[in-house]
């Protein structure tokens, strides 16, 4: 007796709509982490880099923490990358420390700290290249006014808050 031999046909799969939505949803995230990752990648050369100045305002501090600025040392960001250096003392600004009230006719009132607590306005200065975002420093690090960030010299670490930034002159 002779062995039949059964044929097995192959069924070919076709694509459902299911099947084409899938697809195309793992395409287009696939173009959006290419997009993210390699947007504003662009390389800054060291010729791009403009000098510019970095006001800062740092509130309510005992008054030895003026001497953690020391004209032309290093300040880094909390993560310990360079900002730039600290600006002479002409341009830092020292005075009492002032805190806003609500009065009771809704008016905003200005007094100072009975304490010897101060306010001190600085300068730092930068390298780095203007955006639509706000100040890259190097480059790579974006600062802008109004923002806050950990400032670190070699005497101090400080909160500060970033009161502006305008190109240098020179």
């Amino acid at each position: 007796m002779g062995k039949e031999e059964k044929t097995v046909r192959r069924k070919r799969r076709r694509l459902n709509i299911v099947d084409w939505i899938l697809i195309a949803a793992l395409l287009f995230c696939g173009v959006g982490v290419y997009l993210r990752y390699y947007e504003g990648k662009t390389p800054i050369s060291q010729s791009d880099l403009t000098d510019a100045k970095l006001y800062f305002s740092l509130s309510d501090v005992s008054p030895s923490a003026y001497d953690g600025f020391a004209e032309g040392s290093a300040a880094y960001n909390g993560d310990g990358v360079l900002l730039g250096t600290v600006a002479g003392r002409d341009e830092f600004s020292v005075g009492p420390a002032k805190y806003y009230v609500t009065t009771r006719t809704g008016e905003i009132a200005e007094m100072y700290t009975t304490g010897t607590n101060v306010d001190i306005n600085g300068v730092l200065n930068c390298r780095g290249v203007f955006s639509e975002y706000g100040y890259l420093v190097n480059g790579k690090t974006c600062v802008a006014p109004g923002q806050t960030l950990l400032l670190k010299t070699r005497e101090l670490t400080a909160t500060v808050l970033i009161t502006d930034v305008i190109e240098a002159t020179p």
